[in-house]
């Protein structure tokens, strides 16, 4: 069986997050217990609002109705775009997402992107299922710096053609 490299910068670690003393937690993480649940809270309000809004303004009753969409924010590059909030949405698109996220930002070209770039993928060996999966990140800056990206992933109906379907 071929195990697939770590992304950089995680670590596996058999201690359980509960476990962790104040100390160990603040050294892990960089800030205390509090200030961690109010960041994981406002990510996830985030995603959430995200996809919400999304659905709220779609035509298409896959999105609409179904919610056939996720919605996910991903952290730095220096530890690998990890998934920080995932929406409550479908959780089949979680599994693609956060290769996608890297490879697609890498494959553009990070020295490129500029605040407000948004990238779209419906390549299914880069960023999904199939080919209707379309999948839009937009890297997210803070003082010029390149801090992590949010991404919607969604099925299109309609890809456009002669005919629908």
């Amino acid at each position: 069986m071929v195990q697939a490299p770590e992304r950089p910068g995680t670590q596996r670690s058999t201690q359980r997050l509960r476990d962790l003393t104040g100390e160990e937690f603040e050294a892990r993480y960089g800030c205390d217990r509090f200030t961690a649940t109010l960041l994981a809270n406002r990510f996830r309000h985030i995603v959430s609002h995200m996809c919400n809004q999304l659905r709220i303004r779609s035509f298409s009753p896959i999105l609409r109705d179904v919610a056939d969409l996720c919605g996910i924010l991903s952290g730095p590059e220096s530890l690998g775009y990890p998934m920080v909030a995932v929406s409550e949405t479908l959780p089949l698109f979680y599994g693609s997402v956060p290769d996608a996220v890297p490879l697609v930002l890498h494959e553009y070209g990070l020295d490129k992107l500029r605040p407000g770039d948004s990238l779209l993928v419906n390549d299914y060996y880069r960023a999904g299922t199939h080919l209707n999966d379309v999948c839009q990140i937009r890297p997210l800056f803070y003082k010029g710096e390149q801090i992590g990206a949010v991404t919607i992933r969604a099925h299109m109906t309609d890809m456009g053609g002669l005919v629908m379907g």
